[in-house]
């Protein structure tokens, strides 16, 4: 079983993750939220890349919450970048909060559809994930 765990703490934040991957590699999810859908694509064949589309320029607010805004896309392709993985991330919608929580809603559910096991073998042209 292929796991890693890893621990970050800053003065903003303090993260904790562990992971197993030992599902297809691949997941694609479209989740709505509200008023907003964001589709998100994932990847974890070890190759680093991330499209973010987010849209800075439709945020009303310099921050949400505590967050500011550059720092959401920064989330998430510095997450793409440390886990070696493909992510695709595109929303739409009108309210800025349902527009960033749809955006972790549908990584979350990507991460889970490409580790879950299904089948045997590993799905990759290379033989490994």
């Amino acid at each position: 079983m292929r796991t890693a765990s890893f621990d970050r703490k800053t003065r903003e934040t303090k993260i904790k993750l562990d992971l197993s991957l030992d599902g297809a590699g691949e997941g694609k999810i479209n989740t709505p939220m509200d008023d907003c859908c964001a589709t998100c694509a994932v990847d974890l064949g070890g190759r680093p890349y991330s499209i973010i589309d987010i849209r800075y320029s439709e945020f009303k607010n310099a921050k949400l919450g505590d967050v500011s805004k550059e720092n959401i896309a920064h989330f998430f392709e510095s997450l793409a970048l440390n886990a070696k993985m493909n992510l695709y991330l595109r929303v739409e919608g009108a309210n800025d909060h349902h527009r960033v929580e749809a955006c972790f809603k549908a990584l979350s559910r990507a991460l889970r559809d490409a580790v879950s096991v299904s089948g045997e073998g590993i799905p990759s042209t290379k033989g490994v994930i």
